[in-house]
């Protein structure tokens, strides 16, 4: 079944470096999809993926889109963007519809059960494995999760505030390390407690609950 969309000259551009087999994929269901829609995302840069994942718009440095063998995909309605269902249920539709007709292996974001994706679609890893693009020779090791992590945490502000936590004065001229509290928690607990004010002591507890829940990933990462 025909449509009548096509993919617009900004859609054809973002396919630009993208897997001609993903690419066969898209160009088909724009055919065949109930709903207009355009490619948002291709090829991606590491710079533009470590930005995601700050943002919280991705959890991985390990994406498809930095080699060419994902893309994310929008409706395109009444000259507007439409990014939740059922536009992007039909979208789905008609790609995994297209995927099958060509024998492409292709995985849906909105899928998932973890970080569900909607608008991300992608070869499958088993059919297409990690190579540096899609007509490059394979990639080095990636780096591990921790690297990642560390890596990734550093330029945040996560990070930086756990960084000033493991030297952190929490008041009233009693100084500890995250690290010395950490092993001698129940002697420094004791001890504050003992000779601190009220007042001193609710600073502690507030300032305990702000890093934990603040910075623990800067902590790890640091």
């Amino acid at each position: 079944m025909m449509t009548g969309f096509a993919l617009g000259k900004l859609s054809l551009e973002r396919l630009e470096g993208v897997h001609p087999d993903l690419v066969q994929v898209v160009k088909r269901a724009i055919q065949i999809s109930p709903v207009d829609f355009m490619v948002v995302d291709g090829l991606r840069t590491l710079e533009k993926q470590k930005q995601y994942v700050a943002e919280g718009k991705s959890t991985t440095l390990n994406s498809r889109h930095l080699t060419g063998h994902a893309v994310d995909l929008a409706a395109w309605v009444d000259g507007d963007l439409k990014w939740g269902d059922p536009e992007q249920d039909k979208i789905a539709e008609a790609m995994k519809a297209a995927a099958a007709e060509l024998g492409i292996s292709v995985d849906w974001g909105g899928d998932w059960t973890s970080f569900i994706d909607p608008p991300h679609f992608q070869l499958s890893w088993k059919s297409y494995p990690k190579q540096a693009t899609w007509k490059d020779a394979p990639l080095t090791p990636a780096q591990s999760d921790k690297e990642i992590a560390k890596d990734l945490a550093k330029n945040s502000t996560k990070y930086k505030v756990a960084s000033a936590g493991k030297k952190v004065i929490l008041g009233g001229g009693i100084g500890f390390t995250i690290q010395q509290i950490l092993a001698n928690f129940g002697e420094v607990l004791a001890g504050f407690l003992n000779t601190a004010s009220l007042d001193q002591i609710i600073k502690l507890m507030q300032q305990i609950d702000v890093l934990v829940k603040d910075a623990w990933v800067g902590l790890v990462a640091a």
